[in-house]
């Protein structure tokens, strides 16, 4: 009997321990982590290969930064908008905003580097049900086959989080592709300017010529980034060295000159307006 006893006694303390565990581990499965990347889709893999590449910033760790992430797309990665509801591959475009949680936690070190996604979410969490933010802005302009736009994710940023500012170019015309030339290294050029305390800081000129070449009915990217030269200000300091922008009233213009031939420009140009202040509790 006792050992009957001591049988049942070790059976019960087994079973309210096993219980105990699956408790904190539904806990934790409720508990939703961060994404490990944010940012606008820049391109999509057009194959059997499901893949995007996504240009943005690491969430989670501020150890490392990427430009851009090539992400591929498996059988059981799950892609859903905001409000919880699936999304086909099929359906995401270029230039929506994208938040990407890691499959087995592994970034192969390439250039890009490349992740597999287990799960992307489309959209910010000011979209209502669809992929489009309500604060997003996007100015447009046209002109022969070409569709230049400047967006910003937001209207209204907090000092120094990440800005979500882009110029994008499209090519519609007949050819599969045209090579379009431009001064400097990039296609796209940003110049900042401050309101409130009247500083403008212009893009960095650069006499170099390159080419870039533009795939039809596909959206070529650039994100904003800092440059220009750094002046002797407090506002300059912490502008190139802290991340985001300083508290303020900004316009930013984003610009481009395709030379199409030697005897053919065309030039797009748009402003961006957003406020960078605290957020009000």
């Amino acid at each position: 009997m006792k050992k009957i006893f001591l049988m049942m006694t070790i059976l019960l303390f087994l079973s309210s321990c096993g219980q105990g565990d699956t408790g904190e581990s539904n806990e934790e499965l409720e508990k939703e982590e961060a994404p490990f990347y944010k940012g606008m889709i820049s391109d999509m893999m057009e194959s059997d290969t499901e893949q995007l590449t996504v240009s943005g910033e690491v969430v989670q760790s501020s150890d490392v930064d990427y430009d851009s992430l090539i992400v591929w797309i498996e059988e059981d990665t799950q892609i859903k908008n905001t409000m919880g509801d699936d999304i086909a591959y099929e359906a995401l475009s270029t230039g929506e905003y994208v938040s990407i949680w890691l499959k087995d936690d592994i970034v192969m070190e390439s250039m890009p580097p490349q992740v597999k996604a287990s799960k992307i979410v489309v959209g910010t969490e000011e979209t209502t049900g669809s992929s489009l933010n309500e604060e997003e802005i996007i100015q447009e302009q046209k002109e022969g086959d070409f569709v230049f736009r400047a967006v910003s994710e937001k209207k209204t940023y907090n000092p120094h989080e990440p800005v979500h500012i882009a110029g994008m170019i499209r090519y519609g015309g007949k050819k599969e592709s045209v090579e379009v030339g431009h001064g400097g290294f990039q296609l796209m050029r940003f110049k900042v300017e401050e309101k409130t305390r009247d500083i403008t800081i212009d893009w960095a000129h650069a006499s170099i010529f390159s080419q870039t070449t533009l795939t039809n009915d596909e959206w070529h990217i650039e994100t904003f980034e800092k440059t220009g030269e750094i002046g002797e200000t407090e506002f300059h300091e912490e502008f190139f060295n802290k991340e985001g922008l300083p508290e303020g009233q900004y316009v930013i213009t984003i610009s481009t000159d395709l030379q199409i031939d030697e005897e053919t420009t065309i030039s797009f140009s748009e402003d961006i307006e957003i406020e960078v202040k605290e957020e009000e509790e």
